[in-house]
């Protein structure tokens, strides 16, 4: 039986520097400014 394992990764812009955020590691961060948005949590 094969088991079909892939990642899924999504792209979101940046709302100070419009780059990218991406999750990765359990975050989400900017990968130009390393913004971190608010978490529903907080």
């Amino acid at each position: 039986m094969a088991i079909n394992q892939s990642t899924t990764v999504d792209a979101y812009r940046c709302p100070d520097c419009h780059g990218e955020i991406t999750f990765a590691d359990g975050s989400w961060e900017c990968t130009d400014c390393t913004y971190v948005p608010r978490h529903s949590a907080d």
